[in-house]
């Protein structure tokens, strides 16, 4: 289960938020980048990877929330124990390159189509029998997708959060987590075909809003990247990225003030989700799973790893 299965089979839910929600004036934007793998989630994905990394490196100098990635999370589950935990740790030091202004795009959007697979190991207990193998075709298709990106549209002035999730909100619907929180903007990326800007998207949306509004963001990660985020979401967006397209609006535009707390009221109630049980800032504890996450992880980052061996055998 998670936040978008939810929004897909639960009626209750769909309806109350059909109910209320008003759909924002947006023109469909023309297509920049056509589609060209077959494999559409694992370009979505991936791309989800590389535009993070490159928002990163583009916001050197303001508050950035980082933790985890799903890749991690995925560790414990992973086949080829031994080389899925190098393998992720390489990426580890070439993201850390790559964000300090001296890696290479290429090899970071290489990187992001292995560390994609290891999300659908998490998310779905699936694995790619070339798991640790790059896409060349789809890391070509994500350099197309980041030339296109309006980065004026992008930029943070105050903080930057990648990947939040929603505390005991995020469990109540059986996972959720959002891509990109710009200042006080959660923006959903879609690598989709259309930019049609449907209700279904605009549920989701709100659900995270509210999710975030029920708890608060946060990222969980080693050390000080473990953190509580904040929890103003003001605007949402959804970035169309085939299309080069943001679209971003006021929360209270999109649900209108007098049926935002009957909104945040009726999913406390329908996610069974009690106020008293809420995780506030400094009262998270780590799980058996997230210690052995950092343990193993830190494991890894002290092995002898060779230098971007992706990338090597991606141009063999």
């Amino acid at each position: 289960m998670s936040l978008t299965t939810l929004l897909r089979t639960d009626a209750a839910l769909r309806d109350r938020l059909k109910a209320v929600i008003r759909k924002p004036q947006w023109t469909v934007p023309a297509t920049l980048v056509p589609r060209r793998s077959t494999r559409a989630n694992l370009t979505g994905t991936a791309f989800d990877y590389l535009l993070r990394f490159e928002l990163q490196r583009r916001h050197p100098a303001i508050a950035m929330h980082q933790g985890w990635w799903v890749a991690e999370y995925a560790l414990p589950q992973a086949p080829m124990p031994r080389k899925a935990r190098l393998a992720v740790t390489e990426a580890r030091q070439l993201h850390a390159a790559f964000v300090a202004g001296m890696g290479h795009l290429k090899d970071m959007a290489l990187t992001c189509t292995v560390l994609a697979k290891f999300d659908f190991i998490y998310r779905a207990g699936w694995t790619d029998p070339d798991l640790l193998r790059p896409d060349v075709d789809i890391a070509g298709e994500l350099l197309d997708l980041l030339a296109v990106v309006p980065w004026t549209a992008f930029t943070a002035e105050r903080r930057l959060i990648l990947n939040p999730s929603f505390g005991v909100a995020s469990q109540a619907v059986g996972g959720a987590d959002a891509d990109v929180v710009l200042d006080g903007c959660l923006i959903d990326v879609k690598t989709t075909v259309k930019a049609e800007m449907s209700l279904d998207q605009l549920r989701q949306l709100v659900g995270y809003a509210v999710l975030a509004h029920l708890d608060a963001m946060y990222v969980l990660g080693p050390g000080p990247m473990s953190n509580y985020a904040g929890s103003g979401v003001q605007q949402v967006g959804v970035y169309y990225a085939r299309h080069g397209a943001l679209g971003r609006f006021d929360l209270l535009d999109i649900v209108p003030p007098a049926a935002w707390g009957g909104v945040v009221a009726f999913m406390r109630h329908h996610l069974e989700v009690p106020e008293e049980d809420l995780v506030w800032p400094g009262a998270r504890s780590r799980s058996g799973m997230e210690r052995w996450l950092e343990e193993e992880v830190q494991a890894a980052a002290a092995a002898l790893i060779p230098t971007s061996s992706w990338a090597c055998q991606a141009r063999r």
